[in-house]
């Protein structure tokens, strides 16, 4: 029985009918041939076509309507000042039910928690169901909840990580007159291709130098530190169930897990210690992944004063990787802390000297963290010179020597040196 045969086969089956949904009457989506069934020379000699039932189309084109409705119904009331957490739960609650059932019947894989949506409050709701939304009435819901003040609602929605910055450009501009700076670090952490006008903002307004929202960024400040705090909890807790065994084999077992618990519990503290507040908000910025043009364009708008203190801050950051070096290997495996790696450190220190080269120079406020940042520099130097002629006799020992995979091609009597990667 052939593929086209099954699929016919399958279409035909009453078994295989789903149940109904709200949106629609959801049926089961089949791919059709537009023809009767073809001949041996069609399917040998030409592409077989294939069309969409008529349910799919008519299932988007309901949700688009549906969707437009709430838009309107989001932008009249959200324009009008006249908006509440109970209003959106009213009028969101039963189309995030309707596609949560649509999730749940076409994934198999689907649990009963994500099923289950009675009782359930409107911000959890609303997180298990973003990523279902269209983007469009994902802004005007941004929008609605921005203007109830229901920030947890903004919050869900970005932790989500389906937010683009290209489509809701005002989302950073309400965030900073509202002085939100820990949701602008969470906007940091989740949103996708973000404009380059908003992170000029978002740097802009990291380094001013009275930053007005001292609640948000002692919030900022907690979080980090609680995750500095857990994670020396957790070494402690691993030490302590080492010590209880007696057994050599079960400490050998756990030396992995503890190793790695103490490389995070110093990678953390290091990211927490003797940064300001506001020079935790940077560790995100430093991590969003932007290359070179994008970030030349960015710093080339700083005023001396915001290059000061950026300058302050990548130095802050030398200095700790240069006095542990095991943390360098240790971050770029461990990229969910959101801590900045050297090459980032580096990255933007490079850009930042070769787009205000002339101000660095003419100008003596900077001169002693230039200063603190070469010093720092060639000890990097220093040490890549004193490793360069290891790296060339490895080298030389690849090229010249037998590897122990390739040892059986050759005579028996061959020298096969081993070496190990530095």
């Amino acid at each position: 029985m052939g593929l086209i045969d099954l699929v016919r086969k399958a279409q035909r089956e009453e078994s295989m009918k789903a149940p109904g949904v709200g949106l629609s009457g959801l049926k089961p989506i089949w791919l059709v041939l537009e023809d009767s069934p073809p001949s041996e020379k069609l399917i040998a000699n030409g592409a077989v076509t294939w069309k969409e039932l008529p349910a799919v189309s008519d299932l988007l084109k309901l949700r688009e309507e549906h969707e437009e409705r709430l838009r309107w119904e989001l932008s009249v009331k959200a324009g009008g000042g006249d908006c509440s957490l109970s209003f959106l739960d009213g009028l969101l609650r039963s189309y995030f039910e309707q596609l949560l059932d649509i999730n749940s019947t076409c994934s198999p894989n689907c649990t009963s928690d994500e099923k289950a949506t009675c009782n359930v409050s409107f911000i959890k709701l609303l997180r298990r169901v973003s990523p279902h939304i269209g983007q469009k009435l994902l802004s005007h819901i941004l929008r609605a909840c921005l203007s109830c003040q229901d920030l947890d609602g903004v919050r869900a929605i970005l932790e989500s990580q389906v937010v683009s910055g290209a489509l809701h450009h005002e989302l950073v501009i309400s965030l900073i007159e509202r002085d939100e700076v820990a949701l602008l670090c969470t906007w940091c952490k989740n949103v996708c291709d973000p404009r380059f006008s908003d992170l000029l903002l978002v740097l802009k307004y990291f380094l001013k130098a009275s930053l007005p929202a001292g609640k948000s960024l002692a919030q900022v400040h907690k979080q980090w530190r609680q995750g500095a705090l857990s994670a020396i909890q957790r070494v402690s807790e691993i030490q302590k169930s080492e010590g209880n065994k007696g057994d050599l084999s079960a400490l050998a077992k756990h030396k992995n897990v503890k190793e790695e618990a103490i490389q995070k519990a110093l990678l953390l503290s290091v990211a927490v210690d003797h940064f300001q507040p506001y020079e935790l908000c940077l560790h995100y910025l430093l991590l969003s992944g932007q290359d070179e043009a994008v970030l030349a364009a960015i710093l080339q708008q700083l005023d001396n004063e915001e290059i000061l203190k950026l300058l302050c801050y990548l130095n802050k950051w030398l200095d700790k990787y240069s006095s542990r070096s095991s943390l360098c290997t240790f971050q770029s495996k461990r990229k969910d802390l959101f801590v900045p790696s050297l090459n980032d450190v580096i990255q933007w220190i490079s850009i930042l000297l070769d787009t205000h080269m002339m101000s660095l120079i003419l100008c003596s406020d900077f001169h002693d963290e230039i200063r603190g940042i070469q010093l720092l520099v060639k000890g990097f130097v220093d040490f890549g010179h004193m490793i360069a002629p290891l790296a060339g006799i490895m080298e030389h020992l690849r090229s010249s020597s037998i590897l122990p995979s390739q040892a059986s091609q050759g005579r028996e009597d061959d020298p096969v040196i081993e070496y190990v990667e530095i």
